[in-house]
Order: C-alpha cells, then structure tokens, then sequence
C-alpha cells in the first residue's frame, strides 16, 4: 500500500511539473498555431481550362520549397486553386505564375492572381464550439455521479475527484502542446475532445464498480 501510495505522490509531482511548465512556455512562447490558424496570405489562381490538385502540389513544392503550404479547391470546376501559404518572396511569386502559365498555356501577363491577408484566429475562437457541448456533458455527468451517491458520505469527494481528474488530464494535453510546441491544427480540438469525454467515461465506470 505504502509502494503504491508513493506511486502516486511521484506521478502527481510530474503532472505538476508538466502543467507548471507549460504554464511558463505558454506566457513566454504561447502556442504555436499551424498555417490554418495563423496569420498567412491567400493565394487565389484562375485556370479557365481547369486543373489537377496534384499539379498544383508539385508546382508549388518546387517554388515555395521547404515551406507549409495548403492548397484547397474553391469551387467544383476546379478553376479556381486556393494555396495558403505563410510567407513568401516576390521571386518565388513570379516563379509561381511562370510555372503556372507554361504548364496550363495562359499568357503571364493575364493570368488572374489574388493576394488576400488572412490574420491570425485566436485560441478563444478556436475553443469557442466545444465550450458550450464539453460544459452540458460534464454537468449532466457530475450530476448522476452526484444522484448515484446521494446516499454516500464521499459523494462530494467523487465528484471533486472526477472534476479535478478533467482538469489534469486537459492540462496535460495542452501543456504538451506548448511545450514541444507542436502546431494547432484542425485536428487538435477533436482529439481534445476525445481525450475528455474517454477520461470522464473511465471516471465513471470506476465510479460503478466501487
């Protein structure tokens, strides 16, 4: 009992550590946002003949070399090719078009090219959907472990024990994220989310089983 209670002392100290510490990256570095959330410049092509998502990829892998780009299809027709990109130089813009218009037979000079800023999103933006869902589903569950141990002295110390358990485990997430600042990305909220609702689902089977 003593080794297992040891146990715990150590792995809570880590935790703690881990928070702590992504506390401090958070306040000096924050969070590194990839291309989807940061501030970056929209790129928007017309090709009247068409074009394949694949060609474009290579065209802008050869130009804009070792750096994060995305390409996105605008409309059905596939004339219009959006690529979003971070920065980049006039030489490598130039090089874009040129390529651009040798691979689909459109005149340089009248080739249709849109440079639109796009700035950064906040993070409360990008918390902002899973607010309202995350705080239904906690409440409701805190709830029944409240009403399925009315009737226990430790009902109070259950619940505290599963809110607390929410907490670290979204500290540790996010302090990972910040510390190894790995970029925020569409998927980042989704795996959030599961890491959550799978951790408050674990809580409350534990909870059935006592």
């Amino acid at each position: 009992m003593k080794k297992i209670t040891e146990n715990k002392k150590i792995l809570i100290i880590a935790i703690l550590i881990i928070i702590v510490a992504g506390i401090i990256f958070l306040a000096v570095k924050g969070f590194n946002k990839g291309i989807i959330y940061d501030s970056a410049t929209r790129i928007e092509c017309y090709i009247p003949s068409g074009y394949e998502k694949a060609d474009i990829e290579n065209i802008t892998n050869e130009t804009f070399s070792n750096k994060n780009v995305t390409v996105q299809d605008i409309e059905k027709l596939n004339q219009i090719v959006s690529i979003k990109i971070k920065d980049y130089s006039e030489e490598e813009l130039e090089n874009f078009k040129t390529k651009i218009s040798e691979k689909y037979g459109i005149d340089k000079d009248k080739l249709e090219i849109y440079e639109i800023k796009i700035p950064t999103t906040r993070i409360s933006t990008i918390v902002k959907p899973y607010v309202l869902p995350v705080s239904i589903v906690t409440v409701l569950s805190l709830v029944y472990i409240a009403l399925r141990n009315i009737k226990s002295k430790e009902a109070v110390k259950k619940i505290i024990k599963v809110a607390l358990t929410l907490v670290l485990v979204a500290g540790i997430y996010f302090s990972i994220l910040v510390i190894a600042q790995i970029p925020i990305n569409e998927y980042t909220m989704p795996i959030a989310l599961m890491l959550y609702v799978l951790t408050l689902l674990i809580e409350v089977i534990k909870l059935n089983k006592e």
